[in-house]
C-alpha cells in the first residue's frame, strides 16, 4: 500500500471499514488487472476522504498493489501532471489506462452506484 496515505487517520480507518462486494470483485478483478491507474488527490478533500480508501481497499483486494498517485492541492486545479495526465479540475481524479490510453475515469465521486466495486462494474460495461 502507499506509504504515504497510511499516515493518514482517515485512509486507514476507511480502509479498515470498507468491504468490497466479493460477488463483484470476482468480475472485474481480471479487468482491472489489465489496467494501469493514476490517482490525484488531495488529502485534504472531504472527497478523497471518502472515495480513495474504499477505492484502494477494493484494488488491494483484487491484488493490485501497483498504480500511481499524485498529489496537489485543491486549491491549484486545474492542472496537468506530468504531461499525462490533461484536465485535472477535481479530486479525487482516478484515471484507468490501458496500453496508455485513458479507458475511463472517476472524478470527485460515485456517479452510477453506491459503491466503487459497482461502479467500476458499470464504468467496464460501456467500454
Amino acid at each position: 500500500m502507499n506509504n504515504r496515505l497510511n499516515s493518514y487517520e482517515w485512509f486507514i480507518d476507511g480502509f479498515t471499514k470498507y468491504n468490497p462486494s466479493l460477488d463483484v470483485i470476482t468480475h472485474i478483478k481480471p479487468l482491472l488487472q489489465k489496467l494501469s491507474i493514476q490517482l490525484v488527490i488531495d488529502p485534504n478533500c472531504d472527497d478523497v476522504q471518502n472515495l480513495v480508501p474504499k477505492l484502494i481497499k477494493t484494488l488491494y483486494v483484487c491484488d493490485i498493489v501497483s498504480f500511481s498517485t499524485f498529489y496537489t492541492n485543491k486549491e491549484e486545479l486545474p492542472i496537468d501532471i506530468n504531461d499525462q495526465i490533461m484536465g485535472i479540475e477535481k479530486v479525487p481524479t482516478i484515471i484507468f489506462k490501458k496500453n496508455k490510453k485513458e479507458q475511463f475515469r472517476i472524478t470527485e465521486q460515485l456517479l452510477h452506484s453506491s459503491t466503487i466495486e459497482t461502479e467500476l462494474e458499470w464504468l467496464f460495461s460501456q467500454l
